[in-house]
């Protein structure tokens, strides 16, 4: 038994000393306006229907006048990961915050998007602020994937929805506004 634990508590001691909260701005140029993009990116209900990441989407009550919802991830194992969040904050067609409100889950965080307009075509970006509490989650996060990945991900499928082929570009930091 101690040879199977072994690894896992090492894992584990190693990922207690690995940063917690993590900060990534990814970016791609797309060819349709913003308004057109903004359509996509904020109707969350449709994210599974082009993010295959995304298994299934249910809305949930309205907390404090903030839309909810219940995401809910593949993962590599097989297993279903429910995560739920909240439009935090909406400006359309330009800014959309996404919170993580379900405090059982390993990540924590938000996902701010940008829309800009780009020459005929907007910029669309992503910035992810998390935090992963759990020491053993945080040390395979940190040592087997990229910090980009989920954005990476999302962004990509983005342009596969519009007919794109992209490639994800590290940008500055959204500025954003504070959120209660």
């Amino acid at each position: 038994m101690g040879g199977v634990t072994a690894p896992f508590l090492v894992a584990a001691l190693v990922g207690w000393f690995l940063p917690r909260d993590h900060r990534v701005t990814r970016a791609v140029t797309l060819r349709l306006g913003p308004q057109t993009v903004w359509e996509t990116v904020a109707n969350l209900d449709r994210l599974p229907s082009w993010w295959l990441m995304v298994r299934s989407v249910e809305r949930l009550p309205d907390v404090a006048g903030r839309t909810r919802y219940r995401q809910t991830f593949a993962n590599k194992r097989g297993r279903d990961e429910p995560v739920e969040l909240e439009v935090a904050k909406t400006n359309p067609p330009m800014r959309l915050v996404t919170r993580i409100t379900d405090e059982r889950s390993s990540f924590q965080g938000r996902w701010t998007y940008a829309i800009e307009p780009a020459g005929p075509g907007s910029r669309v970006s992503v910035t992810e602020e998390g935090t992963i509490r759990n020491p053993l989650v945080r040390f395979f996060f940190r040592t087997m994937m990229s910090k980009t990945f989920f954005v990476d991900s999302y962004l990509r499928a983005l342009g596969q929805k519009f007919g794109e082929t992209v490639e994800p570009r590290s940008s500055p930091a959204v500025v954003h506004e504070e959120i209660v």
